[in-house]
């Protein structure tokens, strides 16, 4: 199986941009996302590399109804908006360990 992932700030960028489009097709559908692909398999090798844990990956039968792949198609976001994720996955992942790992200082400093 394979997905898109896009992160927050991109996507929020993207949400933004919508709420201000006044173009030809502002009552139109627009994708939003990261086109860019990786395998569930990929994603979960790269949070164990980001975390530095020691958990086996393992290999299950997928869900009937789900679907081989997820990625949107963005040209149209990208030609009426101007719309790109530009966050890597990478560095998406990394910034949200990062603060999950600093939200129990967050929470005991409120």
């Amino acid at each position: 199986q394979s997905r898109s992932f896009c992160y927050v700030d991109d996507l929020l960028k993207g949400l933004m941009a919508l709420m201000n489009y006044e173009g030809a097709l502002k009552y139109e559908p627009f994708n939003l996302g990261n086109p860019r692909e990786l395998t569930v398999r990929e994603l979960a090798k790269l949070v164990v590399g980001l975390t530095g844990s020691s958990s086996e990956l393992r290999e299950g039968p997928a869900q009937q109804d789900d679907p081989a792949r997820r990625c949107p198609v963005i040209d149209r976001a990208k030609a009426e908006l101007g719309f790109e994720a530009n966050m890597h996955v990478e560095q998406g992942l990394a910034n949200t360990i990062e603060y999950f790992k600093q939200a129990p200082a967050r929470s005991s400093a409120e």
